[in-house]
């Protein structure tokens, strides 16, 4: 779903089947509907992301939700080892932490630990993804 946000002139896209529930693909789109149980969602507005890793490898997509102002940043790991990145975020100002939930190559949807922005001197940040998660 990230890459159809990202390219221009797509207007919109369907799939025809629901995926079964709790299965990989089901997963991923909860990622971007509905991540924590609460109806958050990935950002409507695009924002530019651009990072250190091989496409082919490590995927980045960014955000802003519209009704609270939040950037969400989808960062999707297709190796099977650990992949660190940097990210560079384009009109975006970092607010002081970032909540942190992962697709595990186990096919769970877990937070983790909060990621501590208010260091940040840029809109530059490293991060570290484990392998075939998102």
């Amino acid at each position: 779903m990230g890459i159809i946000g990202r390219e221009g002139g797509v207007e919109f896209a369907i799939r025809w089947l629901s995926p079964p529930v709790g299965s990989p693909v089901y997963n991923a789109f909860k990622m971007y509907r509905n991540y924590d149980g609460a109806k958050s969602v990935f950002g409507e507005t695009s924002v530019g992301v651009t990072t250190s890793a091989n496409a082919d490898l490590l995927s980045s997509f960014a955000a802003v939700r519209t009704f609270d102002g939040a950037l969400t940043l989808m960062v999707v790991n297709k190796n099977t080892a650990s992949a660190s990145l940097s990210v560079d975020l384009a009109n975006f100002t970092a607010g002081v932490n970032a909540q942190v939930w992962q697709l595990t190559s186990t096919n769970s949807i877990q937070q983790k630990s909060a990621l501590p922005l208010h260091r940040m001197r840029s809109r530059h940040r490293s991060l570290r993804r484990a392998s075939l998660s998102s």
